[in-house]
């Protein structure tokens, strides 16, 4: 039987809502040869994480780190809400905007729809605990 919504949050999310919060990046580098038979490197950022396993203090198992290269910003707005027939949970049709930490901003082209529940998880920031490690030196 699906979960009805938290009292608090019903009627809370509306259209044109926009929530801002920190968000980890890392640095990726690309290697390619162009048209011109010429070896071009490029650099951009990626919103996310390295993920780094290490074995567990326990013996056994593995335990994961997050480490990230920057942190910028993430602005997830909402694009409309609908009300769902019975008992289901209300859906958020939102788009999400990057904040590169260079203050690059990347606008995002495509809707995506969850849960209300899933939705107010997000603007809470990053779903795990990560480190901030300079790619400068």
């Amino acid at each position: 039987m699906p979960k009805k919504p938290k009292p608090d949050q019903v009627n809370k999310l509306s259209a044109g809502d926009l929530f801002e919060t920190v968000y980890p990046f890392r640095m990726v580098t690309n290697e390619y040869e162009n048209w011109e038979r010429k070896v071009v490197t490029e650099e951009k950022w990626i919103g996310g994480c390295h993920k780094f396993y290490e074995p567990s203090d326990c013996g056994y198992g593995e335990t994961t780190f997050y480490r990230a290269d920057g942190e910028g910003k993430r602005v997830l707005e909402v694009l409309s809400v609908a009300d769902m027939p019975g008992n289901w949970q209300r859906r958020v049709i939102y788009c999400c905007h990057l904040i590169q930490p260079d203050g690059v901003t990347r606008k995002g082209r495509k809707a995506h729809t969850v849960t209300e529940g899933r939705f107010v998880e997000m603007t809470k920031g990053y779903f795990a605990e990560y480190e901030v490690e300079s790619i400068d030196g």
